[in-house]
C-alpha cells in the first residue's frame, strides 16, 4: 500500500472522533456522532480547497469548539445494559446483614429458647438459624444469570 496515494479527506477523517471528542466534557449520542463526523468531512473538504490537509483538519477542529459542538449537545447517558444492577451493593448488604442484623436476631432468639419452653421459641430460633445460609443461597439464585465478561473468567 502506498501511503501518497491515500485519499487526504479520508485519512484526517480516520480519527475524527478522537481528535473532537478531545475536549468535550459529555458524551453526543451515536447519532449525534454520525451527524457530526458528516459535518466534519464537509468542512474539511471546503477547508482543503484553500489549506493543506492538516492546517484544514486543525481549522475543522477549532470550528467545532468555537461553535459550541455545532450545535449538538453533548448530553447523552447510556442506557444501562440489561442485567446491570448494582452486584456490588447488594453482596455489601447482604454481608453487613448477615454479620449484624442476622447474629443479634439469633443471640436473642437463642436466649429465648435456651429460657423457654414453648415451641413458638424453638422454632424462631432454627427459623432465624436457617435464615443466614438462605440470604446466601437466594443472593446466588437471584444473580444466576448475572452476566460476567470474558477477562473476569477463570483460566
Amino acid at each position: 500500500m502506498n501511503f501518497g496515494d491515500e485519499n487526504p479527506v479520508i485519512s484526517a477523517m480516520k480519527n475524527a472522533k478522537d481528535d473532537l471528542a478531545g475536549a468535550v466534557s459529555g458524551r453526543f449520542s451515536p447519532a449525534d456522532w454520525d451527524k457530526i463526523l458528516v459535518e466534519a468531512q464537509s468542512r474539511l473538504k471546503k477547508r482543503m480547497q484553500d489549506l493543506p490537509e492538516n492546517e484544514a483538519w486543525a481549522e475543522v477542529m477549532r470550528e467545532f469548539r468555537r461553535e459550541s459542538y455545532w450545535g449538538y449537545v453533548p448530553n447523552y447517558k447510556p442506557p444501562r445494559p440489561e442485567g446491570g444492577r448494582a452486584i456490588g451493593i447488594t453482596l455489601i448488604w447482604l454481608t453487613f446483614q448477615t454479620m449484624t442484623v442476622s447474629k443479634v436476631a439469633l443471640l436473642w432468639a437463642s436466649q429465648r429458647f435456651e429460657r423457654a419452653d414453648s415451641d413458638f421459641d424453638k422454632w424462631l430460633f432454627f427459623a432465624l438459624l436457617l435464615l443466614i445460609p438462605g440470604n446466601a443461597a437466594f443472593f446466588v439464585w437471584r444473580h444466576r444469570r448475572y452476566p460476567i465478561e470474558e477477562s473476569d473468567r477463570a483460566v
